[in-house]
């Protein structure tokens, strides 16, 4: 997710191993649909270890993590076929989250490895959240608000067209300076439901239309 001020910022891409989002900002216009972008990745198992690594400095956003994973599990465990998560420590996790209190030049970002060479299914993921831009702290709220977008990258989500959703590619400040949780939305849940269970030879849309 790239941040959106008033601060001139780099512009930085979010980056995936097997696919690259270059986000162009858009709005939703009046009475049109919201519309998600789907990777074309997802997992092909049930169950899907995570274990959170914070940085000295960093460890008082690992229970904001958590509380991600257990909303993103909420919403999992209503689609038949999905996957769930599961808080690990052990080595061996799929999804590695990485919290450092350094301040990035992008406010997070997920890397996606396939099992196989043109596979769909996923194999492990990295997620790095910073806790700084622009000299200032996230706050709590606010770092969980990039966790709940990097999860759902690692869960096979792309980009909403919508800036009201918690999938835009573009935040703004109060996204994640302020207070307040920007939750998944019903579009992306539904977004999920078309990628889980993973269909035989990869068949799922680009993406899904919400109005």
């Amino acid at each position: 997710m790239q941040a959106r001020t008033k601060s001139a910022l780099p512009a930085v891409l979010l980056f995936f191993l097997l696919c690259t989002f270059v986000a162009v900002p858009a709005v939703r216009a009046a009475g049109l649909f919201s519309e998600v972008l789907i990777t074309g990745y997802g997992w092909g198992k049930p169950d899907v270890p995570a274990t959170i690594k914070p940085l000295p400095g960093a460890e008082s956003f690992a229970e904001d993590v958590a509380a991600v994973v257990a909303e993103w599990n909420g919403i999992l465990r209503t689609i038949r076929g999905a996957p769930v998560l599961a808080l690990d420590s052990g080595p061996d996790a799929d999804i590695t989250v990485i919290i450092s209190p350094a301040a990035g030049e992008h406010l997070g970002f997920a890397a996606l490895r396939s099992a196989v060479r043109n596979s769909c299914v996923l194999s492990t993921v990295t997620i790095v959240l910073y806790t700084k831009v622009l000299s200032r702290s996230y706050s709590h709220a606010g770092l969980r608000n990039i966790a709940r977008h990097e999860f759902a990258h690692a869960l096979g989500l792309g980009h909403s067209n919508d800036q009201g959703e918690q999938m835009f590619a573009y935040a703004d400040e109060d996204v994640f300076f302020g207070n307040d949780d920007i939750h998944p939305s019903a579009c992306e849940a539904k977004a999920l439901s078309l990628i889980y269970p993973m269909k035989p030879y990869c068949v799922m849309p680009e993406k899904v239309d919400c109005f």
